[in-house]
This record gives C-alpha cells, sequence and structure tokens, in this order.
C-alpha cells in the first residue's frame, strides 16, 4: 500500500500531495491539489439574464478566493458572438459581457477546472432597445376627477428589445412616489400605480433605457368635480395621432 500526507492546515491552496512507495517518494511527488470547495462560488445575477445586443452588463461573482483561478469563456473558445472579461477588485469578481450577436448563448463559469454553482448559463440576447415599441395605456394617463380617480396604467414592453423601465410622476407638489410590478420576471407587462392625493396638473415620465416612450411625458389633469372635467374636456383638440394610432391597433 502507498501511503499519502497532506499537510495539517486546510488554509493551503493548492495543497501538496506526498506520494511514497517503499517509503520513497514516487515519481512527480509533491503533487498539487486544489483544496477549494467551489460550491462556495456565487454568480449574481446571470442565472436567467436578458441583455439587449451590443451593451456591456455586469456581473458579480462571489467567494472565488484566488483570482488567476476563475475564468469566463462561450461554449467554443473561438466565438466572437459575445466578449467577456473579468476583474478582481476588493475580494469580489466582476465579470463583463459584451454579446456581439442576439440568440442564446452559453456562458461556462470556472473555478480551476470545475463549473461553479449554475455554469455553464444560458445568456440571451434581444435586439437593442426600441422605445417606440412600448405601449403605455390604463386610467391612469388619462384625465379625471380626484373623488374615482383610478390611478393605474400598463407598460406593454413586448418586441422593445432589452431595456429599463423608469417612470417618474410629479404632482402640485412634488414627485410621487411610483408602484412597479410584473408577474414574473420574464413578463413583459408592467402595471404601474401612484397615488395623487389632491387636484391638479400631473406630468407622467415613462422612459425605455433611458428614452421618452410615445406619448411620454403624459400631461395628466386631475379635477374637483365632473363638471370642471368635462369643461376641460370640451375645450380640448381631437385625440393625438399616437393615441389614435394604438387605438387602431389594438
Amino acid at each position: 500500500m502507498a501511503p499519502c500526507s497532506v499537510p495539517s492546515s486546510t488554509t493551503a491552496n493548492p495543497w501538496q500531495l506526498k506520494v511514497f512507495f517503499n517509503e520513497e517518494p514516487i515519481f512527480g511527488s509533491p503533487f498539487q491539489v486544489d483544496a477549494f470547495d467551489v460550491t462556495r462560488v456565487q454568480v449574481i445575477g446571470l442565472q436567467s439574464a436578458t441583455v439587449g445586443l451590443g451593451q456591456q452588463c455586469n456581473f458579480s461573482v462571489l467567494r472565488a478566493e484566488e483570482p488567476n483561478r476563475c475564468k469566463c469563456k462561450t461554449k467554443e473558445d473561438t466565438s466572437t458572438s459575445i466578449s467577456c472579461r473579468m476583474k478582481w477588485v476588493r475580494g469580489t469578481f466582476t465579470l463583463y459581457v459584451k454579446p456581439q450577436e442576439t440568440g442564446h448563448h452559453v456562458l461556462q463559469v470556472k473555478y480551476g477546472s470545475q463549473h461553479v454553482p449554475g455554469s455553464p448559463f444560458i445568456l440571451r440576447v434581444s435586439g437593442p432597445p426600441d422605445p417606440s415599441k412600448v405601449r403605455v395605456t390604463g386610467p391612469g394617463i388619462e384625465h379625471g376627477v380626484l373623488a374615482v380617480y383610478q390611478s393605474h396604467f400598463v407598460c406593454e414592453t413586448k418586441g422593445a428589445g432589452a431595456g429599463q423601465l423608469t417612470v417618474r410622476v410629479r404632482g402640485p407638489k412634488g414627485a410621487f412616489r411610483v408602484e412597479m410590478q410584473r408577474k414574473s420576471q420574464k413578463d413583459r407587462t408592467i402595471l404601474c400605480k401612484y397615488h395623487p392625493n389632491e387636484a391638479g396638473d400631473y406630468l407622467i415620465h415613462v422612459k425605455w433605457s433611458g428614452e421618452h416612450v410615445p406619448g411620454s411625458p403624459f400631461h395628466v389633469h386631475i379635477f374637483e368635480t365632473q363638471e370642471d372635467l368635462q369643461h376641460f374636456l370640451n375645450s380640448q383638440p381631437t385625440e393625438p395621432k399616437w393615441r389614435q394610432q394604438w387605438s387602431e391597433e389594438l
């Protein structure tokens, strides 16, 4: 039998493994053996990521204690459809990814020779953000009466590419908190709601990746009485073209 010895400290990495035969070291001994538990490594945000074509996105890699042992690459080493690099800063890796082609890309993140938990990851890449495809509908962008006003509206982002929706509301006394939610991470429909507490003029900014969507900013007038609302509506011009087009498409 060939006995072997390992260091008593579990912090050394890699370990020195000494193997003997007849009390003599065999050829190649001591051997370097990884002591790190790869299951401790965490990749944050890459599990169900969707990014836009040509947009750089960042993901955090935690508990990868040795910078030169953590690697990221596409499934095919020669692929030019996506570029990825890693930067080590204060104990945390940042993974920078910039896709060059749309579709589903396979990213392998390894520590040493082993896949980290969740690897290989599927990165979904859609076309560049297109704010013109975002549709905003609902009573929350219409004029109304304060006592019965319904302040919710829906932003439909299907077909608008990868992007980030931002909604800002300003009322008679400044900014308003906006509630935003969707049923799941894959859902492209976002329900928005704010809470006006007095009559006056409200301005709603809806942007997709920093650009206004059609109709934004929305000017909303909320009145104390139905008579005031009706008088205001009678004095307004015909419905704007962008809203007529949406009605036809719906």
